[in-house]
């Protein structure tokens, strides 16, 4: 069996700050616009086009698409109003059809709590859906929207990812805060990151950190 080539974001220096990508890895990005989620999707897809892999799109929120229709790309239109058990039914089929070694994004899953009216059936789908995607040795992004759900939601999902990214905006440039890294480097877990291109550099300088945490509306962030 030919051995599938590494998996990346697709930016090399987030590769570097979350110790690589390994096979299994679900990979959770908390942002405040959907365009925050598409910035780190597309280099993901980019690369995965690249590297000749199977890439698997599940759209279903009303958001702009995320993934363009390319080579590799398999995208499966799903409908969240058909409710809880015939979502994840339909999502697993896919899955197990698609078999080990695949790369997935999935819309935003904040459009699943809003659809089902429950913080708790989104937990429950994360929790009934990731294992199996380690299981199988796939790479997986999901977005969800930061502050708009429950504990019933996030405490499920940060519970079972291997990564829970933190993403957000503040004059003009991205930053990331990892707040779970499974069996990796723990000297990033609540570091800020900013990007600059391709890098991402830790923000350790306190007046650098001084500003952000006067002007950001990221109650977590200034608590730790």
């Amino acid at each position: 069996m030919q051995q599938q080539p590494r998996a990346t974001t697709g930016l090399p220096g987030l590769d570097a700050v979350l110790s690589g990508i390994e096979p299994g890895d679900n990979i959770v990005w908390e942002v405040d616009a959907i365009a925050d989620y598409q910035e780190f999707v597309t280099p993901y897809v980019a690369a995965a086009q690249r590297a000749g892999r199977r890439l698997v799109y599940f759209r279903f929120a009303s958001h702009p698409a995320l993934v363009s229709p390319g080579a590799g790309v398999e995208q499966h239109d799903l409908d969240a109003t058909c409710g809880f058990e015939a979502f994840v039914r339909n999502v697993h089929a896919v899955i197990e059809t698609a078999g080990p070694g695949t790369l997935y994004v999935f819309d935003c899953l904040s459009h699943l709590a809003e659809t089902w009216g429950s913080d708790q059936s989104l937990g429950n789908f994360f929790q009934l859906t990731c294992p199996r995607l380690l299981d199988l040795e796939t790479v997986t992004y999901f977005g969800i929207y930061r502050d708009r759900h429950s504990a019933y939601a996030v405490e499920p999902i940060r519970g079972t990812t291997q990564f829970m990214l933190d993403v957000f905006r503040l004059e003009g440039r991205l930053y990331v805060r990892p707040v779970k890294v499974q069996y990796r480097s723990l000297d990033v877990m609540n570091t800020l990151h900013v990007r600059s291109a391709d890098l991402f550099r830790a923000v350790k300088e306190s007046a650098v950190l001084a500003p952000i945490l006067s002007h950001t509306q990221w109650p977590r962030l200034q608590s730790d």
